[in-house]
């Protein structure tokens, strides 16, 4: 078994507009992994490659609308890309399967942060929805090969 982690970015860029408003945008893969099996290992019909990829663009605003509270809102873009391998056994051969998915899940998060003694003690709360993606691909069926031959011989009813 061989596991890749796929590399990893993030970064974030935020502006503030007065004392009382914020905006910012924040880009990072937060789902991310490879795994690739041995082709001949036991267990190549249930998988021999998985690729996950995703990245998360995350546009937010803030707002302080009293001097010790800040609530930040913001909208989840997660493409997600998908690929799967597995072999598969046929009569005597084995062939196999790729399968190809991408797609884009949409979600949210709310934010809310308190400074409970300035300059000492803060207090932060932050709630992310689920993403769920709606994957849409393709898929690589590779048969093995196969030569066939077949003889049929009738022989009629004697009465």
């Amino acid at each position: 078994m061989d596991r890749t982690d796929i590399d990893e970015i993030g970064t974030v860029i935020t502006q503030r507009f007065g004392a009382h408003f914020a905006a910012g945008i924040g880009v990072y893969s937060n789902f991310s992994s490879a795994i690739r099996f041995n082709p001949t290992w036991p267990g190549r019909t249930l998988a021999t490659s998985a690729y996950l990829k995703t990245i998360t663009i995350n546009p937010s605003v803030a707002i302080r609308p009293l001097p010790r509270l800040s609530i930040g809102i913001g909208i989840d873009i997660v493409p997600v890309t998908l690929r799967l391998s597995q072999s598969l056994r046929f009569a005597g051969d084995e062939g196999s399967v790729d399968v190809g998915s991408v797609g884009t899940a949409l979600g949210a998060n709310i934010g809310v942060l308190v400074k409970v003694v300035k300059r000492y003690l803060d207090f932060g709360v932050t709630y992310r929805s689920t993403s769920d993606a709606d994957v849409q691909g393709h898929a690589l069926l590779g048969l093995p090969r196969e030569l066939a031959a077949s003889v049929s011989a009738k022989q009629d009813k004697i009465a």
